[in-house]
């Protein structure tokens, strides 16, 4: 039904002008961040019934700001006020999709990073921690943005493209400090192997659209990350490159793709 609820909402938002769809689309954005650890089908609901109120208001010639006010931001914020929380399962879900996205991103740095993986179990144990502090963060960020008067397009590339490559070096870093007692390592040809499943995984999720479509860009961005953990690996074995250098040049792809995939989704939602 929560799906329905947003579709339908997206149909009636293409009835809109444009001032009053950059409204909708605002108030949109800012409670589809919003709605991680609430009722997504009330949250969806309540966005639909806003989409319903703004068509009706637009065809007896009232604009968005005249029929809800000029802070939609405020409107948005008493929405998220009265909708009623997830369930403590769909949240254990959540976090643990989560948790294993980063973990597949964790594995590439570390199946691409140099010719043999080493692998420390405490490390991904620790970050079941770190991660969701992580994203909350970084949906906390995002909503800030989306009511920001001035734009700038510096920083959407820090925050979307150098942000998570921050937190992966800084969570590489924290590894170092971690007792290795029970590492293993795994070499070529079993670490381009698994790198390869990870695309392949991501691709499969994407194609059958695993968790709704809103997490199709999330394994998109997997795929071509895995794909520069390949590239890595073929510069290990074809050129004379020091490892600091392809670890540089791996950082930097991801970054790239980063960006690229948030730039092409905002040019597909604008049209």
């Amino acid at each position: 039904m929560s799906k329905n609820y947003r579709e339908q909402a997206n149909q009636l938002a293409e009835q809109l002008t444009p001032k009053n769809k950059v409204f909708f689309g605002k108030i949109q954005q800012y409670l589809g961040l919003s709605s991680i650890f609430l009722d997504e089908e009330k949250l969806n609901e309540q966005i639909y019934q806003i989409a319903v109120d703004l068509v009706e208001a637009q065809s007896h010639g009232e604009r968005a700001e005249e029929f809800f006010g000029q802070d939609s931001q405020a409107i948005a914020d008493e929405l998220l006020k009265n909708t009623p929380p997830s369930s403590w399962k769909s949240r254990f879900k959540l976090v643990t999709f989560i948790v294993a996205i980063f973990w597949l991103a964790f594995m590439i740095t570390d199946f691409g990073g140099s010719k043999v993986a080493t692998i420390n179990p405490l490390f991904y144990a620790m970050s079941i921690i770190i991660v969701p502090i992580y994203v909350g963060l970084f949906i906390q960020m995002t909503k800030k943005s989306v009511y920001q008067k001035v734009k700038n397009k510096y920083l959407d590339m820090f925050k979307y493209g150098m942000l998570p490559m921050i937190f992966l070096g800084i969570s590489g870093y924290i590894a170092t400090f971690l007792p290795n007692t029970w590492n293993f390592t795994i070499s070529f040809p079993y670490n381009v192997l698994i790198i390869g499943l990870f695309i392949v995984i991501m691709l499969i999720c994407d194609i059958s659209s695993r968790f709704g479509e809103g997490w199709r860009w999330l394994y998109r961005i997997g795929a071509l990350v895995g794909c520069c953990g390949l590239v890595q690996q073929a510069l290990y074995y074809f050129t004379t490159w020091s490892e600091e250098k392809i670890t540089f040049i791996g950082l930097v792809l991801m970054g790239v793709i980063v960006v690229g995939v948030v730039k092409y989704l905002e040019k597909k939602e604008a049209r």
